[in-house]
């Protein structure tokens, strides 16, 4: 991919499924730095311990929709990934689950069993592409902010 290492968080209370996906992802991603939460409580926490510090934003997150103490809507609809693209993952067929995830802020909805068919490396790839990108746009952004807001003050 690139010459940094990837982080991706997975946030999932099935630790069968979230060996698959550690084994999907290095074959993809080589050796990205993974971590790993089994509940929302603990994904709570491990992002609240990164809110304010100068801390590498994830480059992938993976987000299963049922857990123990709530749904991935519930975090979704709290704002944390708001400029992430996450993979929500499922593996309740309902129809409505999509649509609910989508509509909380997911970029991407994938039920469980697509983790292990070809479609699931490049979503995988193009996510972190993006994420890259729009990290690089806002970095784009407040430069120019600030090169805005030196011109203003030489003209004053």
């Amino acid at each position: 991919m690139n010459e940094t290492q990837t982080t991706v968080l997975i946030i999932d209370d099935d630790d069968a499924f979230r060996k698959l996906l550690e084994i999907r992802l290095r074959r993809i991603l080589g050796q990205p730095a993974i971590t790993q939460c089994n509940s929302l409580a603990a994904a709570r926490k491990t992002l609240d311990g990164l809110r304010g510090k100068e801390v590498e934003r994830f480059d992938l997150v993976l987000l299963d929709q049922h857990l123990t103490d709530g749904t991935g809507v519930d975090l979704l609809r709290e704002g944390w990934f708001t400029d992430l693209a996450v993979l929500s993952v499922s593996s309740d067929p309902s129809p409505e689950v999509p649509g609910a995830t989508i509509g909380a802020g997911a970029t991407y909805f994938l039920s469980k069993v697509q983790v292990t068919e070809p479609l699931f490396e490049p979503l995988v790839r193009g996510s972190i592409e993006r994420n890259r990108l729009q990290r690089e746009l806002q970095r784009a952004r407040l430069e120019m902010a600030v090169i805005d807001s030196v011109k203003t003050l030489v003209n004053t």
